[in-house]
């Protein structure tokens, strides 16, 4: 990889965490033209209509929303944690980090919920005849998923280094001590 390449795919992956909301509208732009794509019959959709025949794809549904409210509630005690602890170094990294941080924050933990909603719609819509737009429903559901599990873990990271950050010259004193 060139040395270009490498600063480009840098101030993409930094615009990407800074700003979530953009990564979770492209998301939804890539799921909108598929589906519109293969909806209006430009992409066949044979793969689609097998989904939609299988049984218990309801449930499937109904039961990927459980996974989401597990990630959202994660989500929420990463974010609690990082609120209200004290330490030097998180005090530290909620102020430089800024908005940017309370964006994260606040994107890991309403599309983990949001996905929640998506997978309830897609159950709904899948027992009201409407299959195809279910299916579309679950898929935005699940890249929204990933996204904010991607990113929580992202913000757990950056915790736990501050955490260590805060721990290192206490260990470094205790062991002085024993020497």
């Amino acid at each position: 990889m060139t040395a270009e390449m490498q600063e480009i795919r840098a101030r993409a992956m930094g615009r990407a965490q800074d700003r979530p909301g953009l990564v979770n509208v492209c998301l939804l732009a890539v799921v909108g033209v598929a589906a519109g794509l293969v909806l209006c019959g430009v992409v066949p959709n044979a793969w689609l209509y097998r989904w939609g025949g299988l049984l218990g794809v309801t449930e499937l549904y109904i039961g990927a929303t459980a996974a989401s409210t597990i990630a959202a509630s994660l989500s929420a005690a990463v974010v609690l944690y990082g609120v209200t602890h004290d330490s030097p170094s998180l005090r530290m990294l909620r102020t430089e980090a800024g908005p940017s941080l309370a964006r994260n924050w606040t994107s890991a933990l309403a599309f983990g919920l949001i996905s929640a909603l998506l997978c309830l719609l897609a159950a709904a819509l899948n027992i009201g005849g409407y299959g195809e737009w279910a299916f579309w429903a679950f898929v935005l559901a699940v890249l929204w998923l990933i996204h904010g599990s991607w990113r929580t873990i992202w913000l757990l990271r950056a915790l736990i280094l501050a955490a260590r950050a805060d721990d290192a010259p206490k260990y470094d004193a205790e062991q002085a001590l024993r020497v």
